[in-house]
């Protein structure tokens, strides 16, 4: 639930305690919770809070190499490298595949 609303709605501050509660939790997954901060810090991205991701990445003793991903995935997938519409309007992609 909380990977498609981060993907399809515009509601930050909701998103961003779901996430916490999810890196805070020992019944979540490492990979789980890897894929919702990736998806987080990739829509996000302008945010200061992608430090404070990563943060609770390494509180949750998420490895090292797996917290870079998110700078990678910011590097190769973020606003700068992909084209307009995946995020942020009820016109994105993430919007229409959403309500079809």
């Amino acid at each position: 639930q909380l990977e498609q609303d981060i993907a399809c709605n515009e509601d930050r501050s909701a998103q961003w305690r779901a996430l916490m509660e999810k890196l805070e939790s020992r019944a979540i997954k490492v990979p789980d919770k890897l894929r919702l901060a990736l998806l987080y810090c990739l829509r996000y991205e302008g945010s200061a809070n992608v430090d404070r991701v990563k943060s609770a990445l390494e509180d949750a003793r998420v490895a090292p190499e797996k917290i870079a991903l998110l700078d990678y995935i910011i590097r190769y997938g973020g606003r700068s490298s992909r084209g307009p519409g995946l995020f942020g309007s009820e016109r994105s992609l993430m919007a229409k595949m959403s309500h079809t």
